[in-house]
């Protein structure tokens, strides 16, 4: 596999399309510049839109053939969960769609 170019290869004689082996997640820049997109009346952050933003810029990043984000009850799980702390809502959401996303 080339270190930036997805491989195709065959299973079942099907195209098989194998992403990068190296996850590229955000940086602290990328996080805090998603955040401030994602405010309202004078800095309230949208957590909804801000888990979906970052979800597509980790996508957009990490291009796969397959891509498995969130479901709706998922964001809103973390959201609830981490409803204080931004942060870690971010580094818990990448790391689900790490997970999800590398084989």
């Amino acid at each position: 596999m080339d270190n930036d170019q997805a491989v195709k290869t065959y299973s079942g004689g099907k195209p098989n399309y194998t992403q990068p082996k190296e996850w590229e997640g955000l940086t602290e820049d990328e996080r805090m510049t998603t955040m401030e997109n994602c405010t309202y009346d004078g800095g309230k952050v949208s957590w909804n839109l801000f888990g979906l933003a970052i979800e597509s810029k980790l996508k957009e990043k990490n291009t796969c053939n397959a891509w498995h984000g969130f479901t709706d009850p998922e964001i809103r799980g973390l959201v609830h969960q981490y409803r204080d702390d931004p942060f870690t809502l971010v580094m818990e959401a990448a790391d689900m769609l790490m997970e999800r996303n590398i084989s």
